[in-house]
């Protein structure tokens, strides 16, 4: 198979197709895509001063290309932010590296001299939407020596076969998550909306604040509504993204939700609980009412915590 059809056969596999590979690293969608080739060209020339003349001058040869290759990054729609981090180790490690194009013809060895990043409109943790990015290489030599690339394709075809397993994997992991955020939810609104029902039976006939309590216990309701839904739509963005770094954004946006909400869950529980130490004498149904009420917002504020440390916990595999 030539170097051509190998890179061809990444798209006929099910990844995405090759803009160029530089060693092992692919360029493409599931990565980050330059817009941009600017290669430039010099050649040195020796001087030589004369007095009242032009300059003697005389060729002494090439000096290295240099190649930048800007681009945008949005990692939210496609793309993976950590592939800026896989160049740096790149250019730490201090080598040359094949180039091979997106028609399957080799460039050369290159060597990364610089990598600029910018990003810009964060997310609350701190997530960026849109990373622009300016990678530098210089030629090292022009690669006669070495093979035609066939190898190199390969080696970034195993890596690519083995980044789409990992992004498939990531992107199950989320779905098993929020599946579990989902049961849970069902869970504790069974609960929330019995206790409405009980406390409008049991005790609004008896007190004023019964009022309040099922008030605390819908905020509660609405709480545990919003996570369902935000867990939903979250899980959609990141089956459309289909990467780790969709996941990993989706995971912290949904974990951003939760926190924010566990508040109007404690909240909720200590209105019950106010209520609770001011009344006496009440009957036994009402205040049997009012515990399960007190008991669906825990539990629904038990969920947010769960669901918090289960997100975490995906974070932590994935980081």
């Amino acid at each position: 198979m030539g170097v051509l059809d190998n890179l061809t056969g990444m798209a006929a596999g099910g990844n995405m197709p090759a803009l160029m590979v530089l060693g092992t690293f692919q360029f493409s969608l599931n990565t980050i895509v330059f817009q941009e080739w600017a290669r430039k060209n010099k050649w040195k020339w020796g001087a030589l001063e004369r007095v009242g003349q032009f300059d003697a001058l005389q060729y002494l040869g090439p000096e290295n290309d240099t190649l930048d290759l800007p681009g945008v990054l949005y990692p939210k729609w496609k793309g993976d932010i950590n592939s800026l981090d896989t160049l740096r180790s790149m250019g730490d490690a201090g080598q040359p590296y094949q180039l091979v194009d997106s028609m399957g013809y080799t460039q050369g060895r290159w060597i990364i001299e610089g990598l600029d990043e910018k990003q810009s409109f964060h997310d609350a943790d701190g997530t960026p939407k849109k990373v622009e990015f300016t990678l530098s290489l210089k030629l090292h030599d022009t690669g006669d020596d070495t093979d035609d690339g066939s190898a190199i394709l390969s080696q970034a075809s195993s890596a690519t076969a083995a980044a789409s397993s990992a992004d498939a994997s990531a992107v199950s992991g989320f779905s098993s998550l929020v599946s579990t955020v989902q049961k849970n939810a069902s869970a504790a609104l069974g609960t929330l909306k019995s206790a409405v029902q009980q406390v409008q039976i049991a005790v609004a006939p008896v007190i004023n604040e019964a009022a309040s309590v099922v008030g605390a216990v819908n905020r509660s309701i609405a709480m545990v509504n919003d996570v369902r839904n935000a867990a939903t739509n979250i899980e959609q963005q990141v089956k459309a993204a289909g990467n780790i770094a969709g996941a990993l954004s989706g995971a912290k946006t949904l974990l951003g939700k939760v926190s924010a909400l566990g508040v109007q869950g404690t909240s909720a529980t200590a209105v019950i609980g106010n209520v609770s130490s001011i009344v006496g004498g009440i009957p036994q149904a009402a205040q049997s009412a009012l515990q399960t009420a007190n008991a669906a917002t825990v539990g629904a504020t038990a969920m947010l915590n769960s669901t918090q440390s289960d997100v975490k916990s995906f974070i932590s595999t994935y980081t």
